[in-house]
Parts: C-alpha cells; structure tokens; sequence
C-alpha cells in the first residue's frame, strides 16, 4: 500500500524513467515534425509520442508523470496544424487510462494489450477531432485520421518491441516490489 509520501516522491528509477520518456518524446516530436513523406498521396505517419506514452503508461505508469505528458504534448501542439491542447489533453487521457489499466494489461497476452492501446488510441483521435470541430478549426479528413490511426495501432508492436530491446521494458512491477527494489 503506497504511502502519500510515495506517491509525492517518485523513486530513483521512476526519476530515471521519466528522463528517458523526456528525451525518447522530443525525439518522437522531432521525427513527427521533419518534413519527410509531403505528397498529397504519402501515407501519414504514425503518432510515436501517443505510441510512447503507450507502452510506458502500461509497462511503467510511475514513470507517466501528467506534467511530462502535458508539457510534450503542448510543444507537438505547437509544432502541428491543432489547437494548442488538444493533442495535450488526448496524451492525458491516453496516459490515465492506461495506468488505470496497466496492471491487468501488462499481466495478460500482448495481444490484448495491443486491443486494449488501439481502442484507447482511437478514442483519443475521436476526442481531437471532436476538439477541433468545436473550436471551428478545419478538422482533418476523417479517411486520413483513420489512416493515421491504422498506423499508429499497427506501429504499437514495433515500439514495444523496441523499448523493451533498448531499456529492458517487461511488466508493470507490482507496488511493493518497486518500492523495494528502488533504483
């Protein structure tokens, strides 16, 4: 049982974690922002931070910290054609309901997993597009959203694979083995 001290002083490792999330998220801004693939008929690309997000709210919710997503959410924000927030607020919402799912998840098939991120995914992209309906913004086609939905759902596997290959990422440890095992 998580003391408030614990939950108001991450461990070393989630420190740690948080860090590497930062860097791994500017990284995913910076390939989602280079000007590669503009012909009217390239297929978009996937949405690495929301994928990045993913994996580490299931596979490591302590390192998820709401800040860390909101404020790598703003600057992707920033850099894209929607309203500043939205894409913020959908990271949020990604990221809190898949920490509120992440021990039954990490515990049980990847392929379920895999079911469980496509659909919160998509009910993020829903969300956007509702949000910029309603701020009278040009919405994006939706044979394109779902296009860059399709992608980011069958690119979940990949970044899985390759978090797990780079920073050893398995299953959400269980409260007390963490907290025992800091570091």
């Amino acid at each position: 049982m998580s003391t408030f001290l614990d939950v108001l002083l991450p461990t070393r490792g989630a420190i740690y974690r948080m860090l590497l999330l930062a860097l791994l998220g500017l990284l995913a801004i910076a390939v989602e922002a280079a000007p590669i693939g503009l012909d009217p008929h390239a297929l978009p690309s996937p949405d690495l931070l929301a994928l990045l997000v993913a994996v580490m709210a299931v596979r490591r919710p302590d390192s998820v910290a709401i800040p860390l997503i909101c404020a790598l959410g703003i600057m992707r924000d920033l850099l894209t054609d929607i309203p500043a927030g939205a894409g913020a607020l959908g990271l949020i919402a990604l990221s809190e309901a898949l920490r509120t799912l992440s021990q039954p998840l990490s515990r049980g098939s990847l392929l379920r997993e895999w079911i469980a991120v496509s659909a919160i995914l998509f009910a993020m992209a829903a969300i956007q597009y509702i949000l910029v309906l309603l701020t009278f913004s040009q919405p994006p086609y939706l044979l394109a959203l779902a296009r860059q939905w399709a992608l980011t759902a069958a690119a979940w596997p990949l970044v899985f694979l390759l978090l797990r290959w780079l920073i050893g990422i398995r299953a959400a440890p269980t409260e007390g083995r963490e907290r025992s095992h800091a570091g």
